[in-house]
């Protein structure tokens, strides 16, 4: 290995290192407080027995529907009346057709 070589080899080596070093010492990103909703045992019984009980005997129906609060598409529970309600967040959404 010439001396050319040994050289840049060292100069990048040296860059990693205190590229490393920066990074290691940026302040990350503020966290977003993440949204957390509390199960009743209801629920929870529900979601282990493999999915809801037909609301008076109107079975859920799921499909993938934009949730704002989320900003991406959820996996949601509709009901008859063309609303939504997102499985992550809960949050109910006023738009859609009637099943």
């Amino acid at each position: 290995m010439s001396a050319f070589h040994a050289a840049l080899a060292g100069t990048v080596t040296t860059i990693g290192v205190g590229m490393v070093a920066v990074a290691r010492t940026w302040p990350a990103p503020a966290a977003q407080p993440s949204v957390r909703a509390v199960l009743d045992e209801v629920s929870l019984d529900e979601l282990l027995d493999g999915g809801p009980e037909p609301v008076h005997g109107t079975p859920v129906v799921w499909a993938f529907r934009y949730c704002p609060r989320s900003g991406r598409d959820q996996p949601q529970a509709l009901h008859a009346d063309g609303s939504s309600t997102c499985s992550c967040c809960f949050t109910t959404t006023a738009t859609g057709d009637r099943l």
